[in-house]
């Protein structure tokens, strides 16, 4: 992939036709600006309609379950990550409930890690748990949980789009891009289109579900955001999906609003620990 010169961009205006640039022939980048959504294309693809979905968000609010998907969409689940906890040299999954009882604090959908475990740099609280829910990737069990539900919804058929933070400095070679560099919660990032089985595998060995920070439908059904400073994953999706995902048993998850705040002070249930360093 290589950066390209200001010179290369078109500009594309929202109802303004693509074919309108100055030389039909130069189609291999130009730069759309939506109100929170920035595109530049590095390759050739027919169509960024997909891209360009993300930012079209009406909850503008930064920080919170709408913003982080960046698209309105009938219900958001949110799934904890799990922490864990060492067991016959087997590092095992343990769920935020499990730790919640632990320290006598409640469960609820706004939840954050330092609420249930009184601080944010507590690093283990055995026999409890003993090692901090991973931020910023898609756990080997949140990717496995999230792969079946959307195989048995017939969600995972296709061609769907995936999104990487750039500082991540790393490249999927076996996969289609990166496509184009685009921005999304003020974060640079670069897309990739594949199978879903590319980006969601649960496989313990697959790399690529650690820098996977966006996935989402080209047909705008759903869509995944794991934001890097973040140890919980959202989800926009269809009741049918949504669904699927709180009854799963593989998943601890919670029906959210689109305005509700992931920051290390939103819960108002816990008793609030002091700030993470």
């Amino acid at each position: 992939m290589v950066d390209l010169d200001e010179s290369h961009f078109y500009s594309y205006v929202p109802g303004r036709s693509r074919n309108d640039t100055p030389d039909a022939r130069v189609r291999r980048a130009w730069r759309c600006w939506l109100s929170k959504t920035s595109v530049v294309l590095v390759s050739e693809v027919p169509d960024l309609t997909a891209v360009e979905w993300l930012g079209s968000s009406s909850v503008r609010a930064p920080r919170t379950v709408a913003d982080l998907v960046g698209v309105d969409l009938p219900v958001y689940v949110r799934i904890l990550h799990p922490a864990g906890r060492v067991e016959g040299g087997t590092c095992v999954d343990v769920r935020w409930d499990v730790v919640a009882r632990a320290n006598g604090r409640r469960m609820h959908p706004e939840v954050e890690w330092g609420s249930i475990t009184g601080s944010w740099s507590v690093d283990a609280q055995p026999p409890a748990w003993e090692e901090s829910p991973d931020s910023g990737a898609l756990t080997e069990s949140v990717a496995r949980g999230l792969a079946k539900v959307l195989r048995h919804v017939g969600a995972d058929s296709g061609v769907v789009w995936a999104g990487t933070w750039e500082g991540w400095d790393t490249e999927w070679p076996d996969l289609e891009g990166p496509v184009c560099r685009f921005n999304a919660t003020g974060r640079e990032m670069l897309a990739y289109s594949g199978e879903t089985a590319k980006f969601l595998p649960a496989s313990p060995q697959d790399t690529m579900r650690d820098y996977l920070n966006l996935c989402w439908s080209p047909a705008g059904h759903w869509c995944v955001s794991t934001d890097i400073d973040l140890n919980s994953t959202v989800i926009g999706a269809s009741e049918d999906i949504a669904a699927r995902i709180l009854e799963s048993e593989d998943l601890e998850a919670y029906r959210v609003s689109p305005d509700q705040k992931l920051t290390w002070d939103t819960d108002k249930i816990n008793p609030l620990p002091a700030p993470p360093s």
